[in-house]
């Protein structure tokens, strides 16, 4: 939906927010893996001549939110498309899912940024403590926890 006119959901906007700036302001300074990790342009509105040139360019309908290409457990990488609550995966998704499940990839479809962080630290195999930690801060909204980190008051953990 490249030209849609309907708002990607705030709150699965909002999740993604939040988890993305937990993994790329604090944990991938201790989880090199996290460093890699990145958003796919996919859902936004675009003006048409705009969308005409990105999908020239390969942008693709169905590919996830969020992706991470490190290999881990036997997967090639891992894929992530956040929902709302409510949210469902429209047929091009489901169609991606299925094709990269087949060639070796892990797939979810967390529908918060807490449960996104358990299927990534748990791809990673990061200890648990840390899903605990940050889950916390997690539970914030992403201006309280941007407004956090602005002020040091965000904790880190190390971990053995």
């Amino acid at each position: 939906m490249l030209n849609s006119t309907a708002p990607r959901n705030k709150t699965e906007h909002e999740e993604q927010i939040k988890l993305v700036h937990i993994i790329k302001n604090h944990l991938s300074f201790q989880y090199p893996q996290l460093k890699i990790f990145y958003s796919v342009p996919n859902g936004v509105k675009l003006y048409r001549a705009i969308a005409n040139t990105m999908i020239l360019e390969g942008l693709t309908a169905g590919v996830p939110d969020l992706f991470l290409p490190y290999p881990s457990q036997g997967f090639h990488g891992l894929y992530i498309e956040m929902k709302s609550t409510d949210g469902k995966l429209s047929k091009h998704q489901k169609e991606f899912r299925d094709d990269v499940v087949a060639v070796g990839y892990y797939h979810c479809v967390p529908r918060s940024a807490v449960e996104a962080l358990r299927y990534i630290v748990s791809y990673c195999c990061i200890p648990m403590s840390v899903y605990d930690h940050w889950s916390e801060y997690l539970k914030l909204s992403s201006k309280e926890l941007r407004g956090m980190s602005e002020k040091g008051l965000v904790t880190e953990i190390s971990t053995p």
